[in-house]
């Protein structure tokens, strides 16, 4: 891991772990750099990404590096904890260790639970078919280019694709484990009122990472945006993303009341549209 520091030294610390095949420094363009508040922020290229050489070994790894460079910044407050996808994955582990003081948490497309062995063995294949996709867009191929630009737009699409194509066959099967075995942390009843997951409608986490954390973090503040994809409102409506992470991480946003010990799930209305 390799851990990449913007803005202020000093000032409230946001830590962003970033989805499957996004680099820090593309990470930073796309949202970091769009915060208006005074942040010291930091984004890690973890194992096979951007800067980072070494293969992704697993997100408790890669959780480790993370801890490890807090420590040794004397980081011990985070304003705001995001990650999405993998990083979302990276983000739980980290919250297994009481010690990190985490104010507010964010977590989009987050694989809290595990997948069944039937999932767990389609999973990889699908991922796999999908980087064939992104080394066709690469290679120009009309019909996957369209897809590809539908999904993430033309520049972090193809950034993605290029991302995916240099990814070893080691690193893409960690990443993919590590997004299906699943981590559910214990998060305290007033920390949970400070975090929000949210995952897309046809994101394959959706289908029961949710029901799981309303039930064993009934706290949670939840969405699940109707008719979108795997981290799609982040890509499509980044301003608005972003306002949302900054006023949660300036402790403005206000977090609704428990739901009730017997209450069937129930998304709270979806911030930022």
């Amino acid at each position: 891991m390799i851990m990449h520091t913007y803005g202020r030294e000093g000032a409230p610390v946001i830590l962003m772990l970033q989805p499957m095949g996004i680099s820090a420094e593309m990470l930073y363009k796309l949202l970091g750099s769009k915060f208006k508040g005074d942040y010291h922020i930091l984004i890690p290229d973890m194992g096979g990404h951007g800067d980072e050489v070494g293969d992704f070994i697993s997100a408790d790894i890669e959780a480790e590096h993370a801890l490890l460079y807090l420590k040794s910044a004397g980081i011990s407050e985070i304003a705001l904890l995001y990650g999405a996808s993998i990083g979302a994955a990276v983000a739980l582990r980290m919250l297994d260790v009481p010690e990190l003081k985490v104010k507010n948490i964010f977590l989009d497309s987050a694989p809290v639970a595990r997948f069944g062995y039937g999932v767990r063995k389609v999973f990889g294949p699908v991922v796999r078919m999908q980087r064939a996709v992104y080394l066709s867009n690469l290679n120009n191929d009309a019909k996957r280019k369209r897809q590809v630009e539908a999904q993430w737009g033309r520049e972090l699409g193809d950034h993605i694709s290029k991302n995916f194509a240099a990814f070893s066959s080691e690193t893409l099967t960690n990443m993919v484990n590590s997004c299906t075995q699943g981590n559910m942390p214990a998060i305290p009843e007033e920390q949970q009122k400070h975090t929000f997951m949210e995952w897309g409608e046809y994101d394959v986490f959706s289908r029961i990472s949710p029901k799981v954390v309303s039930f064993l973090y009934p706290d949670v503040n939840i969405c699940v945006r109707p008719g979108y994809q795997y981290c799609e409102f982040m890509v499509k409506y980044t301003d608005r993303y972003v306002a949302f992470l900054d006023k949660i991480a300036s402790g403005k946003f206000e977090y609704r009341e428990k739901r009730r010990a017997n209450a069937r799930l129930k998304s709270a209305a979806c911030p930022a549209g």
